[in-house]
């Protein structure tokens, strides 16, 4: 999309103009998991959500590995003065 928003129109009109044309267009016919739930619908909000998530992609284990954590602790101690 490359049309610029135009002048006095709020910007919530635009925006669902612009969705109801992507809808009407069958923009949003073929994505991924149309039709299921999404993922951790109804389980407790979990701030670090996206942090296990990449872990688990990436193939990663808790705790980090020692040099993230020497890292960590590196930049923890450059603010203090050190």
């Amino acid at each position: 999309m490359t049309q610029r928003k135009p002048i006095g129109m709020p910007f919530e009109s635009w925006i669902d103009r612009q969705i109801r044309e992507a809808e009407e267009r069958g923009e949003f016919d073929d994505l991924p998991g149309k039709g299921r739930p999404l993922p951790g619908e109804g389980k407790p909000l979990d701030e670090m959500w996206w942090v296990k998530q990449k872990i688990e992609r990436e193939g990663l284990s808790m705790p980090l590995p020692p040099d993230a954590g020497a890292a960590q602790g590196r930049r923890e101690g450059a603010g203090r003065g050190a």
